[in-house]
């Protein structure tokens, strides 16, 4: 079974978006939003929805 982490990778790349899209949509950094693709930070529920 997949990680969140490489669901969430896995499916910005499939788009062709940037990481610093998503962590502007987000509004957090690139390097938090890298952290959390690589599993090294988590999302919390409200930062998932």
């Amino acid at each position: 079974m997949k990680r969140y982490n490489e669901i969430i990778k896995e499916l910005r790349e499939e788009k062709g978006v940037s990481t610093l899209y998503i962590a502007e949509l987000l509004k957090t950094s690139q390097s938090s939003y890298e952290k959390y693709e690589a599993g090294l930070k988590e999302l919390s529920v409200r930062e998932l929805v």
